[in-house]
């Protein structure tokens, strides 16, 4: 019989734990409200993971956060980033998009797919938070 939990290990469950890692960024980088949000992302997309996608409220809650974070990210630095950063953020997130919709139109591929879009979240995320740092992307 089916776990109704996956292992820590599988990457759709482990790679939610990078984006604790961008929560650390954006607190470093002055925005506690972000870092907190990001953080509650992470935690939301988790526990819908590690339960196998199962619990409803878990899915609606990690939706709702990662648009929110999606939107507050690139409100808090749409004047920071240089074209180069626009077309870094750009690539990832419409990139990010396309294996999220590969993932859910194959679910067999879910977990590989599903992790890459976590990645381009990810790396997305990690050039939003610096740009306030470093203004060099």
């Amino acid at each position: 019989m089916k776990s109704n939990r996956r292992f820590l290990f599988e990457p759709v469950v482990w790679t939610n734990l990078l984006f604790l890692l961008n929560s650390l960024l954006w607190y470093f980088v002055g925005f506690f409200a972000v870092a907190c949000l990001i953080a509650a992302t992470a935690i939301a997309s988790f526990m819908h993971h590690f339960y196998r996608e199962m619990h409803n409220a878990w899915h609606k809650v990690d939706v709702a956060l990662a648009y929110t974070s999606l939107v507050v990210t690139l409100g808090v630095s749409i004047f920071e980033l240089s074209i180069l950063g626009w077309i870094f953020a750009l690539t990832s997130i419409l990139s990010g998009l396309a294996l999220k919709d590969i993932a859910d139109g194959i679910p067999s591929e879910y977990q590989g797919f599903h992790s890459a879009w976590h990645l381009c979240v990810f790396a997305g995320q990690t050039v939003l938070a610096i740009t306030h740092d470093s203004g060099v992307i």
